[in-house]
């Protein structure tokens, strides 16, 4: 033994909550496959068409109570003209999301997929997507897995 003790196994803590989509034309189907474990089972296409610059939609997660974990997410996004932005936000209360933390942009008409990892988020219970375009479009966004790992005990 190295006198550090064993090192605990992290914990997923986004497994199974089913996240809230708002502001959508269409909402994304399947949002269970959101954090079910499983990237090769993302969820449906969430889009909305907008006349200019806009919002397409939101897509919410609850933990329950604030924790801190490290946040990864795996997503595909992409418009039909001009281009779209897929920002991540956390809160502890669900109302205030002072920080985006991570844009995610692109002028693609067909699908790109994007990966954010490893940024660790302090005493957060909500963690937040949501997406624009910046001119008249489609918007087009959809989940392949959200996963938050905390260290277990």
């Amino acid at each position: 033994m190295n006198g550090y003790g064993t090192p605990n196994r992290p914990v997923n803590i986004m497994k199974g909550i089913l996240p809230v989509a708002s502001g959508f034309d269409t909402p994304p189907s399947n949002l269970a496959n959101a954090t079910n474990g499983d990237p090769d089972t993302p969820t449906g296409v969430g889009s909305k068409t907008l006349d200019g610059a806009g919002d397409i939609g939101t897509i919410i997660f609850d933990l329950g109570s604030a924790k801190t974990f490290l946040l990864g997410i795996q997503l595909g996004f992409w418009t039909s003209a001009n281009s779209i932005s897929v920002y991540v936000q956390a809160s502890k209360d669900g109302i205030s999301y002072p920080t985006s933390i991570l844009p995610f942009n692109t002028g693609a008409t067909s699908e790109q997929q994007r990966d954010m990892n490893g940024i660790l988020l302090i005493n957060k219970r909500y963690v937040k997507l949501y997406a624009n375009v910046n001119g008249a479009a489609t918007g087009n966004v959809k989940i392949y897995e959200v996963v938050g790992y905390e260290k277990g005990v």
